[in-house]
Order: structure tokens, then C-alpha cells, then sequence
């Protein structure tokens, strides 16, 4: 902390300033949107259809809607553990809950994410 006497009489304290590694060791509690999508890699639209899936749950702050942190790692663990199932059938059910084959017969020849809004 530092004093410094002002012309009026008055002394000024000022807090010892933060260092870059002090504020770099803070972990945010709550992430914007955009910050989330980005984590997952996926877009806002998917975010959006995640928590409306019950996937992930927002926090809401006003008009603002975050996410914890935890929440989205949490949600990423979970795929892992379902995606990392040694059962074919625990593969599939994780994706066919989010994307769905071509028909039989097609002309298509990739998969594509199922339209949730049927």
C-alpha cells in the first residue's frame, strides 16, 4: 500500500495493485453464451437446443443467461462417459440422440444433426 499526501491535506491511500498472475489464477463462475459455445465448439443455435434438451441449465442475472462452469465441463463429462462405453448400443444411443443416418438407399452419404424441432 502507498500514502501520498494531497495539496489539500488529505492523504491518499492506493491498494497495492493486482499482479497479471493473481487475476490470471482467478476461475470465472460463469460464462456468457458465446464463451460456452466456444468451449463446446459448437454454435449459440446448439447451445440453445442443448438447454431447451435439458442438456445443460443457464443461470439468469438480470437479462443476462450465463452458464457455469462447471455445468459445461460437467455436460462434456458426461458425453465422455457415455461416448466411451465399451457397448456398441451405448455408442449408438449417444448418437442417434444427436445426429441421424441417411436412409437406406440414399444418395447421402453423411451423417447430419437431427432437426430437435419436429
Amino acid at each position: 500500500m502507498t500514502t501520498q499526501a494531497q495539496p489539500n491535506g488529505r492523504t491518499t491511500v492506493t491498494p497495492p495493485a493486482r499482479s497479471n498472475r493473481e487475476t490470471a489464477d482467478l476461475r470465472p463462475l460463469l460464462i456468457s453464451v458465446e464463451q460456452a459455445a466456444r468451449l463446446l465448439g459448437v454454435g449459440r443455435t446448439t447451445l440453445y437446443e442443448l438447454v431447451r434438451q435439458g442438456e445443460v441449465t443457464p443461470v439468469k442475472i438480470g437479462r443476462a443467461v450465463r452458464f457455469p462452469l462447471e455445468e459445461i465441463e460437467g455436460f462434456v463429462a458426461r458425453l465422455r462417459d457415455g461416448a466411451s462405453s465399451s457397448s456398441p448400443a451405448g455408442r449408438a444411443a449417444l448418437a442417434a440422440r444427436y445426429y441421424q443416418s441417411p436412409a437406406r438407399g440414399s444418395s447421402e452419404s453423411t451423417w447430419r444433426p437431427v432437426d430437435a424441432r419436429r
